[in-house]
């Protein structure tokens, strides 16, 4: 394992969860859907960014290939938000985009939060094993809010998105100083 991809992979994880945590906050607190996007997106490619570095730290396809599907999951919804989607303007006002997108990208980011039980000692690993069990749980309570005549959700995702951000911030802090430690736990396949 060579320590700059270790130390880059986090560090790109670390910067796309405490983009995605501050554009919900200034966005929800200005009611911009464009912040509140913009800063989904950032995550969401920052995300895909750091599947080349972490893949080469932790050797793991399924986990790089979840990391992926969450990126894209993250950018395409916040292409196609019903809250001023940053492609609304170009393709008309289309929310149900969104939500393909946004259940990929959360069941993805979930089990990501799960797997880093692999690669994280205790008591560090409990934590990201309870925040994704958490993000899932959350995540399967606004999935069971979809109301087909509103074609939406009556609950907002916060604590789906919330909890994902602050796993990867962690995860990606983890990654950073665990390098300065040693070895990573352990390595997947």
């Amino acid at each position: 394992m060579h320590c700059n991809n270790v130390i880059l992979g986090g560090s790109i994880l670390f910067i796309a969860g405490i983009i995605d945590v501050l554009g919900i906050a200034v966005g929800g607190s200005f009611e911009s859907g464009l912040l509140w996007n913009l800063s989904v997106f950032l995550f969401g490619l920052l995300i895909i960014v750091s599947v080349y570095f972490v893949h080469k730290a932790l050797n793991s396809k399924l986990f790089s290939i979840l990391l992926v599907v969450a990126g894209i999951g993250a950018i395409g919804a916040a292409l196609f938000c019903g809250c001023y989607g940053l492609l609304l303007n170009l393709i008309g006002d289309k929310p149900l985009l969104y939500y393909p997108f946004a259940v990929v990208g959360y069941l993805a980011l979930g089990l990501c939060g799960i797997i880093s039980y692999k690669f994280t000692r205790r008591p560090f690993s409990y934590f990201c094993l309870g925040l994704g069990l958490f993000s899932l749980i959350a995540f399967g309570v606004w999935i069971s809010s979809f109301d087909i005549s509103y074609s939406g959700t009556r609950m907002p995702s916060i604590l789906v998105d919330y909890s994902q951000s602050l796993l990867l911030v962690g995860f990606g802090a983890y990654l950073i100083g665990e390098y300065s430690h040693g070895q990573l736990a352990t390595k997947a396949n």
